[in-house]
Order: structure tokens, then C-alpha cells, then sequence
């Protein structure tokens, strides 16, 4: 009710069709971005690595960071390892106000391998779209994951660090 007072005005007059439509941005042809992607460094310990790439942006209209997890899903172009099967299905890439949700098609990777695909995730929206939180979902659902939340904590995320001041003042003596 809400909005659709702060959309209509106070005065309660006007509809949703009085809206302008809204369009697509078209990109042009051969726009690309610099784009920071997180893989699984080659120990296969689990600890991720950064490898920065050239990201087309005009071969698809789904947006910016879909285009950003396209090419994460891809693999790594070095001999880092990847962090999902190439084959899977990107369903949609939201980012509002510090949150990302990223919703893959169905899957067979397994929970630990879902929470290393979500950590990727993570780190690789933080670093390209400043997003603190990613919630991974398939098929629009909460996958069996310890938890469903994820928050980056790589070398973007910023690390709460304890600061101390000092202070000089001169004495009551002189």
C-alpha cells in the first residue's frame, strides 16, 4: 500500500500505467569491464585465488554481474582449478544495496561443493559489484547448505580492525 501511495502520490490519483516503461540499457558492441574472478587456487586445499579478465559485455542482456558469474561458471583461463561445472545454468543475478542473490538452474554438486561455488560467488560480487552478502539459490530455492548466507571475507572485504590513538597534551606544570 505503501508504495503504491509513494508511486500514485499523496493525493491517492494515478495508476502504475501512468509509469514511463522502462528500457534496457543497449550496450555497444565491444564494451568490455575488468572483472576479478574467484577459483580454487591450484593446491585444491580450498583456500580461492583471484585471476583478473577482460569481460565482453555486449553478447548478452541479462546485465552486467550475469555476465561477471558467466564467466566465473566458465573456469579459470590460468592453472587455477574451477569452482562449479561449466554446464551450469545462471536462472538470475540480482544486487541491491550490498546484497547478491544469484539463483543457478538445477544442480548435482553437493552441499561442500555448493558452499565453495557460493564462497566464489561471494568474493567475485564483492570485488566487481561491492556486494558484502550472496545468497546462492536453485531453482529459486534455499539449497542444503549449513548456511545459506554467505558474506566475503577475502582481500576486498573490508577487516574490522582494532585502531588505537594517541594523544599528546601538554602538562598542568609547563
Amino acid at each position: 500500500m505503501g508504495l503504491c501511495l509513494a508511486l500514485a502520490g499523496c493525493g491517492g490519483q494515478g495508476s502504475f500505467a501512468d509509469l514511463p516503461e522502462v528500457m534496457p540499457y543497449p550496450v555497444p558492441q565491444g564494451q568490455t569491464m575488468r572483472a576479478d574472478l574467484y577459483f580454487l587456487d591450484e593446491s585444491g586445499a580450498g583456500t580461492l585465488a583471484v585471476e583478473s579478465r577482460e569481460v565482453d559485455l555486449s553478447y548478452r542482456e541479462q546485465g552486467t554481474y550475469w555476465q561477471v558469474i558467466q564467466e566465473l561458471i566458465l573456469g579459470p583461463q590460468t592453472a587455477l582449478l574451477p569452482v562449479c561445472p561449466g554446464n551450469t545454468a545462471i536462472n538470475s543475478v540480482m544486487v541491491f544495496r550490498g546484497l547478491a542473490v544469484v539463483d543457478i538452474g538445477e544442480t548435482d554438486m553437493d552441499p561442500a561443493a555448493l558452499q565453495i561455488f557460493r564462497q566464489a560467488l561471494a568474493e567475485t560480487l564483492y570485488a566487481n559489484a561491492m556486494a558484502q552478502y550472496t545468497l546462492l539459490t536453485v531453482n529459486g530455492r534455499l539449497p542444503q547448505v549449513e548456511y545459506p548466507l554467505e558474506k566475503a571475507e577475502g582481500v576486498y572485504a573490508q577487516q574490522e580492525v582494532n585502531r588505537v590513538a594517541l594523544g599528546f597534551y601538554k602538562s598542568r606544570t609547563g
